[in-house]
């Protein structure tokens, strides 16, 4: 079994430990967490991106950019701490602009149903 690597795009540092103890629960052995925006080989090894929209060392529309440039048909799971109806919206967007949303969630999350999005693509 290859080993597969999971991105971690947040700030939030109990995020980021609720993320990695899910991610390493279920196989993902080789996670890389970043909270400005990642080196072009981190999108291009990565198996799985999940990804907070509000990152403040991000410009947002970098952040998709460089998805939709390096990493485009990769899986994609959203996360944020913004109102469903915005989160909608963003996923809607980002939906047109053919990123490869798989799931997204509202912080805080459901543990068992992020477990189950994650390691579907281990």
């Amino acid at each position: 079994m290859s080993i597969k690597t999971l991105l971690v795009i947040e700030d939030d540092e109990f995020m980021i430990r609720q993320i990695n103890q899910l991610s390493e629960s279920v196989g993902y052995s080789n996670i890389i967490v970043k909270d400005e925006l990642p080196s072009d080989e981190e999108y291009l090894q990565a198996d799985l991106i999940i990804t907070d929209i509000n990152v403040p060392k991000i410009s947002g529309i970098a952040h998709i950019d460089k998805i939709i440039q390096l990493a485009q048909r990769k899986p994609v799971v959203v996360i944020s701490g913004l109102d469903e109806q915005t989160l909608a919206s963003t996923i809607a967007v980002l939906k047109l602009t053919k990123v490869n949303i798989v799931s997204s969630f509202t912080k805080p999350f459901n543990r068992k149903d992020f477990k189950e999005i994650i390691s579907k693509y281990l």
